[in-house]
């Protein structure tokens, strides 16, 4: 029998360079994770209403971001992902 390792997940805010395109759509360009590090999103696969494990709801992008697919939400008012680390 094999045993998994539980993963604890967070729910980590981070600032997102978004373009909101004349029909008033928000498309995120870049993510800020710390101060250090920036990564570019290289394509957002859906947009759909959607929650996370984490605990929040709003908008759920599926997206491409260094060529790992990730989720991005957009809850309110500010940008959360899913992490690892608090």
């Amino acid at each position: 029998m094999q045993r998994f390792k539980e993963h604890m997940v967070f729910k980590k805010y981070i600032d997102v360079i978004t373009l909101i395109g004349k029909d008033g759509k928000l498309r995120p360009l870049k993510i800020i994770w710390d101060q250090e590090n920036c990564y570019p999103i290289d394509h957002i696969y859906s947009v759909k209403n959607g929650t996370s494990v984490v605990g929040g709801c709003g908008l759920r992008y599926e997206c491409s971001i260094c060529g790992n697919r990730r989720l991005l939400f957009y809850e309110r008012d500010r940008w959360f992902m899913e992490s690892e680390k608090p």
